[in-house]
């Protein structure tokens, strides 16, 4: 789990908490990463659309490179900040999984 001081909750959906993560001075205010499925080893987070709810692609666990990955939704177009902000989290996730 990664350092609660790095989030600000934004609301739940069926027990899962939605969170923006922030990064300094910098909210990530376009994106919500929602946790949507725990295998006990992994999980995966679902990225969605801050404004609208709609579904950009998911986190998940990637075998063969052994670390998280981003999969998108077909056409979906992504603003450097965005991904900037994606890997931010990526990145984040990695490190708790190592503690």
């Amino acid at each position: 789990m990664p350092d609660d001081s790095n989030a600000t909750n934004v609301g739940t959906s069926s027990e899962i908490s939605k969170t923006r993560w922030m990064d300094g001075d910098h909210s990530m205010t376009y994106l919500v990463f929602e946790e949507i499925r725990d295998t006990g080893k992994t999980k995966v987070w679902q990225v969605q659309n801050s404004d609208n709810g709609s579904v950009l692609g998911e986190i998940k666990w990637y075998g063969g490179w052994r670390r998280y990955v981003l999969v998108t939704e077909a056409d979906c177009i992504w603003s450097p900040e965005c991904l900037r902000d994606t890997s931010k989290f990526i990145l984040d996730q990695m490190e708790a999984r190592r503690k």
